[in-house]
């Protein structure tokens, strides 16, 4: 087979699709020499700093073929077996079969955080995501059933492979030393931790005013971990009305070797979104032995199963009241830590790719 893999979503600051597109990519790598691979983007080409930037070949059968010209004039896609993507935007160029990764319904699960223009160009490329692609792929069970909700497709057509955590995310047993990397940061221990971006689905709002509520009561300070971009005014304003300017860190977006030394550093890691297709950073925490607090809505409790304390997302009182439970309960923060090491051992990122692989050779028979 000659497959086409989409990597445009490696050329900036990975957040959740670029994470799984390159996650996705290295695991093909290692299961598969057999057939070609073909890592597509297109670049505008006067974008210069991009060009030198995103994932590379993996191995000898992966091949980076990134276009500086519209796909229309040089479609490489007429190559190609079957193209993979988790992007709507190529589709008009789409000349073989396909395989579409849905990560999620959030438009429609959560329409609040989308204004309505979004959310019918989330609808249309949907629709023509469903009009187009030969099978599709839902990161969770969640998801699946979300697709199926909301849009006329065939139960038959969507396959569920779950995501994982990459193996980089594990328990540190040199304490010492990663907390003395940490101080560079200028950041206060002990600490409760959040990573993610900040859109409104991630209830960073909810979050700070359950914070709010306790933070009299206990010596953490709480960590943001994620790209920022145009909301670090809002969530700075909402902390200073708070009054939490001394005891809220905004961090912004860290490397991933760094992310691993606050997971193993945090006494309890908070995900308290709205709406999740999959949640990858449960699994991270939960690979660093860190025990978690995340939301009993979509994916998110498929994913953590009983390794993690479920709240209810909408309510700020149900927030505050576990984050103070699992901070005065040692022995529950080391159970969770113990049964969220369990659980994450249920994912990876090889059986993601055997999987997919499988699909691959379904569709293209």
């Amino acid at each position: 087979m000659k497959i086409g893999l989409h990597v445009q979503s490696t050329f900036k600051q990975m957040t959740g699709i670029g994470q799984y597109t390159t996650h996705l990519i290295q695991a093909l790598a290692d299961l598969d020499r057999e057939n070609e691979y073909f890592l597509l983007s297109y670049i505008p080409w006067y974008n210069f700093k991009k060009r030198a930037r995103g994932i590379r070949p993996a191995a000898k059968n992966f091949k980076r073929d990134i276009r500086w010209i519209p796909p229309h004039w040089v479609n490489p896609t007429k190559k190609l077996s079957l193209f993979h993507t988790s992007h709507f935007n190529w589709f008009p160029w789409v000349r073989c079969r396909m395989v579409f990764t849905v990560h999620d319904c959030s438009w429609r699960g959560y329409p609040a955080g989308f204004s309505e223009e979004v959310h019918h160009q989330m609808d249309k490329g949907m629709e023509e995501a469903l009009r187009r692609a030969d099978r599709l792929v839902a990161v969770s069970e969640s998801t699946r059933k979300d697709i199926l909700k909301y849009f006329p497709i065939e139960e038959k057509k969507i396959k569920v492979i779950y995501n994982a955590a990459g193996e980089i995310f594990h328990k540190l047993s040199d304490r010492e030393n990663v907390k003395a990397r940490l101080l560079d940061y200028g950041i206060s221990f002990p600490y409760i931790l959040f990573v993610g971006s900040f859109e409104p689905v991630k209830n960073v709002p909810g979050l700070l005013q359950a914070y709010q509520k306790i933070h009299h009561k206990i010596p953490h300070h709480l960590l943001l971990i994620g790209g920022l971009r145009q909301r670090r005014e809002e969530v700075l304003s909402l902390c200073a009305e708070l009054g939490l300017e001394k005891r809220v860190h905004l961090v912004g977006y860290v490397s991933k070797d760094d992310l691993v030394f606050f997971y193993n550093m945090a006494d309890i890691f908070i995900y308290p979104s709205f709406y999740e297709g999959f949640g990858i950073p449960i699994l991270e925490a939960f690979q660093c032995g860190t025990p978690v607090i995340t939301s009993n809505t979509s994916a998110m409790r498929e994913v953590a199963g009983d390794a993690a304390l479920l709240i209810d997302p909408y309510d700020v009182e149900s927030i505050s009241e576990a984050m103070l439970e699992l901070i005065r309960n040692r022995a529950l923060r080391e159970a969770l830590a113990k049964k969220g090491l369990e659980r994450a051992r249920r994912f990876s990122w090889k059986n993601a790719a055997s999987e997919m692989l499988a699909l691959f050779k379904e569709v293209s028979a």
